[in-house]
């Protein structure tokens, strides 16, 4: 039973990077591996998301002592989470506030999203089954269809953050361009390497 628990994770961990590799494609595409740089507009992202974490813990009564570690392990992880979104967005060159303000307010989250549900939709189906075996029944309808549901989303909602990650990362190639003018760094290589993802089909 520990190693089908151990294979499990396995799968869905794999399933789940695939994913994420597969939605971001994108961003890793033709990188300029330009040094991280901070806007004043991902301040003002960062400030949302703190509010959404806010709006969250607000159902807490803050007498609970659950409170503060939830409130702080809320606003360290959405940290962490934006922090990362900065650093892939300067990698790439991509330099427009509203480019990156829909990476980082709904591309990356809606990428764990997409993380989560692959997760959930690999494992579910094998926690059925076993609670099958222990003798807890078969599964209800309300299970069967939250699954089918969840299959036929997962696709729609995978294709949909993938168009979205190549008009972020491809709507901002002038200003990586320009980025690597700006450093010096205007070698011919670079030029081609800009050239060269300028002109590649979007699959």
């Amino acid at each position: 039973m520990v190693l089908l628990g151990l294979l499990l994770f396995v799968a869905a961990l794999t399933a789940a990077v695939y994913v994420a590799r597969w939605v971001l494609a994108s961003a890793t595409r033709g990188k300029l591996a330009l040094p991280r740089r901070f806007t004043l507009s991902d301040f003002l992202w960062l400030l949302v998301l703190l509010q959404f974490v806010l709006a969250a813990v607000s159902y807490i009564d803050t007498e609970e002592p659950t409170f503060v570690p939830i409130l702080v392990f809320g606003a360290g992880s959405v940290v962490a989470l934006w922090t990362a979104a900065v650093h892939v967005l300067s990698k790439a060159g991509v330099a427009r506030a509203p480019c990156r303000g829909v990476f980082i307010l709904l591309l990356l989250p809606g990428v764990l999203v997409a993380i989560l549900g692959t997760v959930w939709l690999v494992i579910f189906p094998f926690v059925i089954l076993i609670a099958y075996l222990h003798g807890e029944g078969p599964p209800t309808g309300t299970m069967v269809t939250a699954e089918l549901i969840g299959l036929a989303i997962l696709p729609v909602w995978c294709g949909g953050l993938r168009r979205l990650s190549q008009w972020v990362f491809r709507a901002d190639l002038p200003d990586a361009a320009a980025a690597l003018r700006g450093e010096g760094s205007t070698t011919e290589t670079d030029e081609r390497r800009v050239d060269a993802v300028s002109q590649e089909e979007i699959p």
